[in-house]
């Protein structure tokens, strides 16, 4: 076991509570010119750990190019910011995220919104219950993805404008809101949310043949065994049902929702992505690998094959839960959190930093045996039945499930 780079006194991780404050914000969008009528900037506040805080958004007259407001009562905690341009229900254009200084008052410096920042496969929504995608498809139909569901509802032929249903399904975009019902059940009120920022964007063939690298003004193509890249002015992105395609002229790219696994490391990645350069259509991986364990909390269910012992005194929890390039969760006794970075490679967690409060022996040695593993992992896969497996090698090390 590596040991702990720090530890942190379980009384250490009790905070002052932190007030609520105002938030001076210059928003432009030049690469858009002036916004059409309804259009409306998105304001997402996160934690330093990523985790969301508040949404604000603020309408925009029509012809407006750039925005000067103060956003009130924004918690404490915030300590990152995104923003983005929305129009009837998909963001347009949007920021990086922006760190923001601990102050009581803060006014940021000018941000500029970018559409290339906003291209995805499918516009997020944020619903009632739960969350969902959307886009338009090239018939005007509404395609619709929940889960690992897809759905695809033409217009209501003789209902208004923004109706779409088909079977038990239904849904009707209103200004930059969605009404969805799928198979039946209600998913209330949808908006659009910005999302995982995807680009700057980087793959490689699945056997190595070829490294691509998207940024805002360039795609790049670097050949296996060439030592210059076949570079081009980045085209227009073209979005489909679940998949973006760019025409560079010398080759064509297309990029999907879909988990990939790559052969050399055995990794998923989250975007299968396919070059074709004058009919020779190769395969490979991109994205970043930990996105695939963002979201709900994982709970550890066995450590080196062997089940965690549901039998103790005090039922044990091992939780990991993955956020902006951290890991954190209770190690069956303490709370840990530390780095974890992957790529074609395979998955690396860091050191890890843990409170020290005494637990029963039970519980110690199984906290010890967990910190090991994650020391020893090498790589994950994802289960089946929503499971994640870390692997030492080619040996399974942690199990654990949403």
């Amino acid at each position: 076991m590596r040991g702990l780079a720090a530890s942190i006194l379980a009384f250490g991780l009790v905070a002052a509570p932190v007030m609520a404050r105002d938030i001076g914000v210059t928003l432009d969008w030049p690469d858009l010119g002036p916004v059409p009528d309804r259009a409306e900037a998105v304001f997402e506040f996160q934690t330093a750990d990523g985790e969301p805080l508040r949404r604000s958004r603020v309408p925009l007259d029509a012809g407006e190019t750039a925005l000067n407001t103060t956003l009130t009562d924004i918690p404490g905690p915030a300590a990152a910011m995104r923003a983005g341009i929305v129009h009837e229900a998909q963001v347009v254009a949007s920021t990086p995220r922006i760190t923001m200084a601990e102050t009581r008052s803060l006014t940021l410096d000018p941000v500029t919104a970018d559409p290339f920042l906003a291209k995805s496969f499918a516009q997020q929504l944020a619903c009632a219950q739960t969350a969902a995608a959307f886009s338009i498809t090239a018939d005007g139909a509404l395609w619709l993805r929940r889960g690992r569901d897809d759905f695809v509802l033409p217009p209501m032929s003789e209902a208004p404008p923004g109706w779409f249903g088909a079977d038990n399904s239904e849904a009707w975009l209103h200004g930059n809101r969605l009404q969805i019902t799928l198979d039946g059940e209600d998913l209330g009120e949808c908006v659009p949310v910005l999302g995982p920022a995807l680009f700057p964007f980087e793959a490689a063939g699945r056997a190595g043949e070829w490294v691509l690298r998207i940024t805002r003004d360039e795609v790049a193509l670097r050949l296996d065994g060439d030592t210059e890249a076949i570079t081009r002015a980045r085209p227009d992105i073209v979005a489909q049902e679940g998949r973006l395609l760019l025409d560079a002229g010398a080759f064509e790219v297309t990029l999907s929702d879909a988990i990939c696994n790559d052969r050399a490391s055995g990794m998923p990645f989250p975007v299968q992505v396919s070059i074709d350069r004058d009919g020779d259509v190769t395969l490979g991986c991109g994205g970043d690998p930990v996105s695939l364990l963002r979201g709900a909390e994982w709970q550890v269910s066995s450590l080196f094959g062997i089940p965690v012992d549901a039998t103790l005194e005090e039922f044990p929890e091992l939780t990991m839960r993955f956020i902006s390039g951290r890991v954190s969760g209770r190690a069956a006794c303490n709370l840990y959190f530390g780095d974890v970075t992957a790529d074609r490679a395979g998955l690396r967690f860091g050191q890890m930093a843990s409170t020290r409060v005494a637990c029963p022996a039970a519980l110690m040695t199984l906290e010890r045996r967990f910190l090991d593993a994650l020391d020893d992992v090498t790589r994950f896969d994802l289960g089946r039945e929503g499971t994640v497996i870390f692997y030492a090698g080619q040996s399974p090390v942690i199990t654990a499930r949403r």
